[in-house]
């Protein structure tokens, strides 16, 4: 779950809102109400815009491989004549990719903390939980525990809702 507050740490600061699960791009008056209840600048908005499309762009490059290789192993594994090295070259490569990504997700991270001072971060860190809160209900509502669209067995949610 660390990984998905980087990006509700963004969405919220790009003003996306619940609306934006819909892919309603964020008004202009909901990135200026988040700028203003965080106390940044328009720069510093910019600069943290910058940093999250960054992330984005990374991971999706990431899961996009990452959804190759998951289909390669899975092929190595319906044949009975499992090509052992080969699963095992495909494994150590989905394991690189989980450290890029946790060390993108780091980058970001340490990246945040010098465009915001520890007010303003503080401030971030109520909006990202507020909004969690939000998507969190949203998707029970939605999809959790059986409801339209299903739900995973046992009740684990899944995977959080793309930003």
């Amino acid at each position: 779950m660390r990984g998905f507050g980087a990006l509700a740490a963004a969405a919220v600061l790009l003003g996306i809102t619940a609306g934006a699960l819909a892919q309603r791009p964020p008004s202009d008056e909901e990135r200026e109400r988040n700028r203003v209840r965080l106390g940044i600048t328009r720069e510093q908005q910019e600069q943290i815009e910058a940093l999250y499309a960054e992330l984005d762009r990374q991971n999706r490059e990431i899961w996009t491989r990452s959804g190759e290789l998951f289909r390669q192993l899975d092929e190595k594994y319906s044949s009975y004549d499992l090509d052992q090295e080969g699963a095992r070259a495909i494994r150590r490569e989905l394991m690189g990719l989980h450290r890029r990504r946790l060390m993108a997700f780091a980058e970001f991270q340490d990246k945040l903390r010098r465009v915001l001072n520890r007010e303003q971060f503080n401030r971030l860190q109520v909006l990202v939980r507020e909004q969690r809160e939000k998507w969190r209900k949203q998707w029970e509502q939605g999809r959790g525990r059986g409801g339209p669209g299903g739900g995973r067995p046992g009740g684990h949610p899944g995977p959080p809702p793309p930003p």
